[in-house]
């Protein structure tokens, strides 16, 4: 699907961009907002805690990546979203943008859940913050742009790649100073797209090419040609 354009005065931006930064700033500001005022329980419901989610509270699964607790954080964070989520939209499409977002979210929820049952500091977290998705999305923003140049904080020179080892490079001082357990999500996240766009979509792409150079050669298998060899032996 085509992605359609949100445009607020000088700023332009994808429709699924513009939703996702305005669901986050919604989700982050009234869940402050409510437990200033001592409503704690809607705040409560959303991040991402193993515990609730295997006693059947699936939802926190979608839902964690929405809640920024730090107005730096959230800032950032929107500001990010902008900035690589129009790439990643205008080559993907907003549909496809959008599913990656939320498998991104989801699988990074699930394996973390999964690995609460051989990690006690996991077992007794709770995740929340846009951050371990994005992280996500800036690997494949670097892989899908390797040789692309940007200037981080209008100074630095880095390329996508660049950007891909820096962002393992972080990860891996914030693991060292604050510990794996608290950053088990990104970590998912990173690894994940890493090894889908890195292994699992070339081999796919392999896989095609040889399936249409077979059928180009009529050697395609088919349900007839497998059904006739089957009754004659």
């Amino acid at each position: 699907m085509p992605a359609r354009d949100v445009v607020l005065g000088p700023i332009r931006m994808p429709r699924a961009i513009a939703g996702l930064i305005g669901a986050t700033l919604a989700v982050s500001i009234l869940g402050v907002m409510l437990a200033r005022a001592g409503i704690v329980a809607p705040l409560e419901a959303v991040p991402l805690v193993p515990g609730a989610v295997l006693r059947g509270q699936l939802w926190r699964l979608v839902t964690w990546p929405f809640l920024e607790g730090e107005p730096i954080g959230l800032l950032f964070a929107c500001l990010m979203l902008y900035w690589i989520g129009r790439d990643l939209v205008y080559a993907w499409g907003e549909r496809a943008f959008l599913l990656r977002f939320a498998a991104i979210a989801a699988g990074a929820g699930a394996l973390t859940t999964a690995l609460s049952f051989l990690l006690p500091g996991v077992s007794h977290g709770a995740y929340a913050g846009t951050w371990a998705v994005l992280d996500g999305l800036i690997v494949a923003w670097g892989l899908l742009h390797r040789g692309r140049t940007i200037h981080l904080y209008g100074i630095v020179p880095v390329t996508g790649i660049q950007i891909v080892w820096l962002t393992f490079g972080l990860l891996g001082l914030y693991v060292v100073f604050r510990g794996f357990a608290s950053f088990l999500p990104h970590i998912i996240a990173s690894l994940g797209v890493l090894g889908w766009l890195q292994v699992y979509a070339p081999w796919r792409a392999r896989t095609r090419r040889a399936r249409t150079r077979q059928a180009a050669r009529g050697e395609a298998w088919s349900f007839n040609d497998w059904y006739d060899k089957q009754t004659r032996n």
